[in-house]
Parts: structure tokens; sequence; C-alpha cells
């Protein structure tokens, strides 16, 4: 299984994304609360990528591209760890 920091290699090996608008993603871990959060700080630019990760349900992840905050608590709602 990759780490976090060889997926963040692999990303950047990519030279443009085929979506021009492609600016945010999220990896959502099913077995535990973790999720990676990625945000392209530069729309024109694709070396400008952030990386977040979240693991405590009490916390909430900012969605840049939509303006909206949701809490890991919403995203795990229906999963028993």
């Amino acid at each position: 299984m990759n780490t976090a920091m060889e997926r963040l290699l692999q990303c950047r090996e990519v030279q443009k994304p085929s979506l021009a608008s492609f600016c945010e993603y999220l990896l959502v871990s099913q077995t535990e609360p973790y999720i990676e959060h990625y945000h392209n700080l530069e729309r024109q630019s694709n070396d400008r990528w952030q990386w977040q990760v979240y693991s405590h349900l009490g916390q909430t992840i900012f969605l840049h591209s939509l303006n909206v905050e949701i809490s890991l608590t919403e995203i795990y709602r229906r999963i028993s760890f």
C-alpha cells in the first residue's frame, strides 16, 4: 500500500490534469476516520498543491472549490469503527 508521501509524489509526476477545472480532491478511508485532502492553491499552475490529513471525527474539512465545510462525523455517519 502506498504511503501518503508516495501518492503525493505520484501526483506531482503528472504534468497537467485532464480537466482544467480539477483543483481539489479527497481520499477517504473506509476502515478508519482518515481523509487526505488535496487542494490546488493556484488553478493556473499544477505545482502548488496543499495536502492535509484529517483523522478525528470532531474535525471539519473546508472544500475550497465548493465554498462549503463538512465534518468527518457527517462523512462517516453510517460507518461503525
